[in-house]
């Protein structure tokens, strides 16, 4: 059953590119590490 709805979805799919989504580091990773970062040197 799992092949047959692969194969399937490959059909409609097949000739797509596919999408890769990457994310750069930004504000809130900084504001994360930064909150982080007092936490460490408060403790």
């Amino acid at each position: 059953m799992y092949a047959a709805l692969v194969q399937d979805v490959l059909k409609v799919l097949g000739d797509e590119p596919a999408l890769v989504r990457e994310y750069a580091r930004g504000a809130e990773a900084l504001k994360r590490r930064k909150q982080l970062e007092e936490s460490v040197s408060t403790t």
